[in-house]
């Protein structure tokens, strides 16, 4: 897999996370004999949000690559969320802001039902209906539920309103290391935080950290990349509400332009999705 397969894998695995974290409601305390975490795992992720107004933040500490010794890859995004339905992939509209070697750049990433855009420094970018439907394809592939393995029921807690059940969690090293490629060798010092709408099993928040080593034989594929450690925080408003997505006004260039534009983030750069 070149490098631009392994961050679009990391990126996809973002969004296929984002479309599964969730109506609103309230529900009273759960003694731990009530939870069954294994069972409330694999019935939220089976109740995917259906709408909502979605806030992620990911951070990357790296080792290897010389560039980014200035501090952490940190990536925001936040924004209406529209679910998949059937074979329609979900839309959004997410303002992002990425900070990478001291330096930090801003746009707007919209998804709709049969393309994608990218708006950067004035220019909107099309990824086209063949890259979104080959994104669609490998997010089929990913099942988040396997990378979560040893879960533990932590009590109720409210988030944003919604009395939740917590569930706490390692990372199956195995099982997300394939989902990425084979890229990345194992990780470790995992920690996984999930919490789960009591009256409607969706997903309100969840947050993953972890330590992880790249393939040795895979390391020049991500330049120079040979580990590091990354935390995800994901959390979904107003579950359940009427949004919104539109695609931008033209006129659009082509994504590759974008590409070809930006600076050698290992494992980032390098096609258009669906190369």
């Amino acid at each position: 897999m070149r490098a631009a397969g392994f961050g679009r894998r990391c990126l996809l695995g973002v969004a296929v996370l984002a479309a599964v974290v969730g109506p609103s409601g309230c529900g009273g305390g759960s003694n731990d004999s009530d939870v069954d975490p294994a069972a409330l795992l694999d019935s939220a992720l089976r109740h995917p949000v259906p709408t909502a107004q979605s806030q992620i933040d990911f951070k990357l500490d790296t080792e290897g690559v010389q560039q980014l010794e200035a501090g952490p890859v940190e990536v925001g995004l936040d924004g209406p969320y529209i679910g998949a339905e059937g074979t329609k992939p979900p839309s959004f509209d997410w303002n992002f802001d990425v900070t990478a070697g001291g330096l930090t750049v801003n746009g707007r990433l919209v998804s709709t039902a049969g393309n994608a855009f990218v708006q950067f420094l004035g220019s909107t970018y099309e990824a086209g209906a063949v890259a979104v439907a080959n994104v669609s394809a490998a997010r089929s592939e990913i099942r988040p539920r396997r990378w979560l393995t040893d879960p533990e029921y932590a009590g109720d807690e409210d988030v944003d309103g919604v009395m939740t059940h917590h569930i706490e969690a390692s990372l199956d090293s195995a099982a997300l290391a394939a989902d990425l490629g084979g890229v990345v060798d194992r990780f470790a010092d995992s920690e996984a935080d999930i919490w789960i709408g009591a009256d409607d099993q969706i997903i309100r928040q969840l947050t993953l950290s972890a330590d992880f080593q790249i393939t040795p034989s895979r390391v020049d594929s991500v330049g120079g990349l040979t580990g590091g450690d990354f935390s995800l925080d994901l959390l979904e408003n107003d579950v359940g509400e009427p949004q919104r997505v539109n695609a931008p006004r033209g006129p659009y260039k082509p994504i590759s332009e974008l590409l070809a534009k930006l600076p050698p983030i290992p494992g980032l750069s390098g096609s258009a999705p669906g190369g």
